[in-house]
């Protein structure tokens, strides 16, 4: 299980993000994380192991702040609790991305097709390679 937020605003999503898991946390409180673009163009992403009030605390901490964002809170279903699989996961060609639940079938970063078993993303060293690779071609998702 997850929560998955996304906000585009004229302001700073952060806090608006920030308060959407809080109000998704019942569906997964063992990491969580987001990701925002600013005014620039610059995409920043902070994620943590453990309940949104530690993801709240490292903003606190290093604030960040942006106009568009992803925020991603986690069960772990598939995967251990770790920094490494929490969300978002950003591509080598800077694309974020959260997941719901696993892919039956995934591409990993040499872009085989991994078939058969339930795999998350999250246990692939780029998770967003396939998308990232599919959007810079002008592929169709």
């Amino acid at each position: 299980m997850c929560g998955i937020v996304g906000v585009v605003a004229e302001r700073n999503v952060v806090p608006i993000l920030l308060e959407g898991l809080r109000r998704l946390e019942y569906r997964g409180y063992d990491s969580a994380g987001l990701a925002v673009i600013d005014s620039s163009g610059a995409l920043t992403r902070l994620r943590t192991v453990g309940k949104v009030r530690v993801l709240q605390e490292a903003i606190e901490e290093a604030p960040i702040a942006g106009h568009v964002g992803i925020a991603h809170t986690r069960w772990a279903t598939h995967g251990v609790p770790s920094m490494r699989n929490a969300h978002p996961h950003i591509s080598r060609d800077g694309i974020a991305l959260v997941q719901r639940s696993a892919f039956d079938d995934v591409v990993d970063t040499n872009g085989h097709v991994v078939r058969g078993a339930e795999h998350d993303l999250a246990d692939f060293p780029d998770p967003a390679f396939f998308f990232a690779a599919q959007i810079v071609a002008g592929g169709d998702l």
